[in-house]
């Protein structure tokens, strides 16, 4: 996946290249006197300065003429620049054709701050951007307006740069050139004042027909909407900058090579910004949203990108992309040094058209996500978006919600975490990919987590759904410890597509507290299957359940397990048909280099209450160990209300043991049951012993096929414990009958003298008159026949065998 995240380009590359500290700084305290200020505006003219600006006053409309031109540029000197409300400022030029002019640029060098609270009127220029620098400071107030034939560019900027060289400076203006290119980037020598935009309920929309930029060493806009319209012009379609008090010079239009530098604090507050044609970019050391909403509806990709160099906070905001036609549906990118906090806020990409997907990229060192939505959806024939969270800890909590969704003919895209230390899902945050009806795609609806350390918690999931004959979405979990204290991680179809395919992996797993990993079909789509490894060993606890399951004709996914460990107390590990259901029962299977122990009620098992017949509709279980353990009620089971029943297979090494013991959830039991179809087979293959303490083997059918094949070198049961074998059908026995007084376990058996053991554990038995109660029942059409013999084998049906292990048995 490492080329997805080239995709981000510009930010991409610049959010590797973080520069600098976030310096904080307070908001003017002057904000409520400037918006008062009195209409003036006074022409610089400075011998060093003088550019031949012409002011005049009539009423309430000041005309600012002449000016130097340079080529398609015209630049103006001011020395005073306050504009009260009601007032009209209006750049015209009168020289020469204004139609030639492509930037009208002006500056203001006397050293006071610059109130608008009117209108700034361009549009007797009618192909210019607008620009406008004052390095003490500007303020837009609750009555500005604009009335621009194209961008309007704002800064409280030392200087201006120009495309292949040309500065145009207000702190040095007679070092000045004049270039005839187009504006490339605004200059910062540290000492700048700030930038402010603010309005009331009465104000009316801060609007451009072309692009709109704000900088200043810090920025704030607050209880104003800002509008920028479909017409071409220089820059984004709004660049917000809050540049800092270190020199830099920041880029009008940055590209993949422009590091991250700016410095200051941007806030923004009861504001909306909204851009119809290009992009939004904000730069800034440290960003601060609070009840705003951002759109970005362009004519081409809308994109959206905020870069700090120390953190982005937003609360109670929504930042939304949306594509239509063959438009691509852009991206939103955040990218900060330290923490990115999304509190009750919403993130929102929308492809409703045939265009390309979009993304939704989030980096910091420390991304925290509380009751906020990520959405990259699709409802046209174009993809939804991809989402990728990054950083050095992730957290989402509350009742967040991260999702990608092909609504339409559209696939869903995939998910991506990725933490160098942690991610944690806890409360109610729900992380899903959902696909209609889109076509079969690569990755499609894909939700992958990668981290060291990963957790889930309280009610958190991870889901991916085909709804309809949508592509299925995997689940891809790696890590080196994998928690779920609670939680679910699912995978469904109901529809005619296949659910996608869940694995985890990880070194330690540990699963507790009702902790739910499904795969489901409701449909004729086939149920996804289920891996899970851990190299050094897995736990579940306390109402754990691992699962697959059909409700519909679908049949259930498989369930694949290994560990070097693995322990289940009082939980489960799955597959079932639901009653009325037509599909197949998924397969069980369970490899563990070291030991397995099921205890207090814990299951493996296989169920088929459904209505189908054939081979498949019940599932097998395979169980490999070094040792197994089913203690206190423990089950591996399969069962089969119509058709066949699955197998049961316990694979152990010679030196293995296989202990069965009851408690206070009943006795442990192997079984297997069938109603009229053909029964399964429990096959137990070369562990040293089976110690039985209250365990049942049972192989149940009405129509026989329900076998037993037991090859062990010893069946050792309790004296005191009812240890059951039950077979409808053949039972095949390789071994050697003895039993064991309660509370003695043969101890490293596999390194005594067997004769020995069981001498001794019969002069127990006799000195305290107990006996054997092993009970072998042959109940079925076919006990007593004798199944044919495995090469080296005798064979024996129930009876042939309670003959034959009568006279060999050393007490009892």
């Amino acid at each position: 996946m490492g080329g997805i995240h080239a995709a981000g380009g510009l930010a991409m590359t610049r959010r590797r290249t973080l520069l600098g500290t976030a310096l904080m700084a307070a908001l003017p305290a002057w904000l409520p006197i400037a918006a008062q200020a009195q209409t003036v505006i006074v022409a610089d003219t400075a011998p060093d300065r003088n550019l031949g600006t012409i002011v005049n006053r009539d009423g309430t409309r000041t005309t600012i003429d002449g000016g130097r031109l340079a080529g398609r540029n015209l630049f103006h000197s001011l020395a005073t620049f306050r504009l009260n409300a009601g007032d009209t400022a209006a750049w015209t030029f009168s020289f020469a054709n204004p139609a030639l002019i492509q930037n009208v640029i002006t500056r203001v060098t006397g050293g006071e701050l610059s109130t608008i609270n009117g209108t700034i009127d361009s549009a007797a220029l009618p192909n210019a951007d607008f620009w406008f620098i004052n390095p003490a400071g500007i303020v837009l107030g609750e009555n500005a307006q604009l009335n621009v034939a194209a961008g309007a560019h704002f800064a409280a900027a030392s200087h201006l740069d120009f495309f292949r060289g040309g500065r145009f400076s207000a702190v040095t203006p007679g070092g000045s050139t004049f270039s005839m290119t187009v504006p490339e980037s605004f200059g910062f020598q540290g000492t700048e004042g700030a930038l402010a935009v603010f309005g009331s309920p009465a104000s009316r929309p801060i609007a451009a027909p072309g692009a709109i930029t704000l900088a200043g060493r810090d920025l704030s806009i607050s209880d104003r909407a800002l509008v920028v319209g479909e017409r071409f012009s220089r820059g984004s379609g709004f660049r917000l900058i809050a540049a800092g008090n270190s020199p830099v010079v920041l880029p009008i239009n940055p590209n993949s090579t422009d590091p991250m530098i700016a410095t200051g604090r941007l806030t923004v507050s009861n504001a909306t910004i909204t851009s119809a044609r290009e992009d939004v970019e904000i730069d800034a050391g440290s960003i601060v949203m609070s009840r705003t909403a951002i759109s970005v509806d362009a004519l081409f990709e809308p994109t959206l990108v905020m870069f700090a160099t120390d953190s982005i906070t937003l609360t109670d905001s929504l930042i939304n992309t949306s594509a239509s036609g063959d438009r691509g549906a852009g991206a939103i990118i955040f990218t900060a040094r330290n923490a990115l906090i999304l509190d009750r806020t919403t993130l929102f990409s929308n492809q409703s058209g045939t265009g390309l997907q979009g993304f939704i990229a989030m980096e910091g060192s420390d991304v925290r996500i509380r009751d906020s939505r990520i959405s990259a959806l699709s409802t046209g024939l174009g993809d939804a978006g991809n989402i990728f969270v990054d950083g050095r800890t992730i957290v989402v909590d509350g009742a967040s919600v991260i999702e990608t969704n092909g609504l339409s003919r559209g696939v869903a895209g995939f998910v991506q975490f990725r933490a160098a230390e942690s991610i944690r899902l806890a409360g109610n945050a729900a992380i899903t990919s959902n696909n209609s009806s889109g076509g079969r795609r690569a990755f499609a609806g894909l939700i992958r987590f990668e981290a060291p350390d990963i957790r889930l918690s309280g009610n958190a999931s991870i889901t991916a759904n085909s709804l309809g004959s949508g592509s299925p979405g995997d689940i891809g979990i790696a890590a080196r410890d994998f928690r779920m204290d609670g939680g679910r991680i699912e995978l469904t179809a109901a529809g005619t597509g296949d659910a996608g395919t869940l694995q985890i992996t990880a070194d330690t797993i540990s699963l507790a507290n009702g902790a739910l990993i499904s795969s489901d079909t409701t449909s004729l789509g086939q149920a996804g299957s289920i891996t899970i490894r851990a190299a050094q060993g897995l736990a579940m606890e306390r109402g754990v359940t691992v699962t697959s399951s059909t409700t519909g004709a679908g049949n259930a996914g498989s369930i694949s397990i290994s560990a070097s460990e693995l322990r289940l107390d009082n939980s489960a590990i799955a597959t079932a048909v639901a009653p009325a259901a037509r599909g197949g029962a998924g397969n069980i299977t369970i490899t563990t280099s070291g030991d397995i122990v099921l205890a207090n009620g814990s299951r493996i098992a296989s169920s088929n209450d459904g209505l189908a017949t054939d081979a498949a509709s019940a599932g097998t279980i395979t169980v490999g160990a070094r040792n197994l353990t089913l203690a206190n009620g423990a089950q591996i089971t399969t069962n089969s209300a119509f058709g066949p029943a699955g197998a049961i297979r316990l694979d152990l090494p010679s030196g293995g043991l296989l202990r069965l013991s009851d408690g206070a959830f009943g006795p442990s039991i192997v079984t297997t049951s069938s109603g009229p179809g053909t029964g399964g087979v429990i096959t137990i293959g070369n562990p040293l012993a089976i110690i039985s303490q209250g365990g049942n083997i049972f192989a149940l059918g009405e129509q026989a096929g329900a076998n037993v094949v037991i090859r062990s070198q010893f069946y050792i049961d309790a004296a005191d414990r009812l240890d059951q074998i039950r077979v409808n059908g053949n039972f095949v026995f390789q071994g050697q009958l003895d039993y064991v007084a309660s509370g003695e376990e043969p101890r490293d058996i596999d390194l005594l003298d067997a004769s020995a053991v069981l001498a001794g554990r019969c002069r127990a038995a006799r000195a305290s008159g107990g006996a054997s109660q092993l009970s072998i029942a042959a109940i079925g059409p076919y006990g007593l026949a004798e199944p044919e013999a495995a090469p080296g084998e005798r064979p024996a049906g129930p009876v042939a065998l309670l003959d034959r292990a009568a006279p060999d048995r050393p007490c009892g």
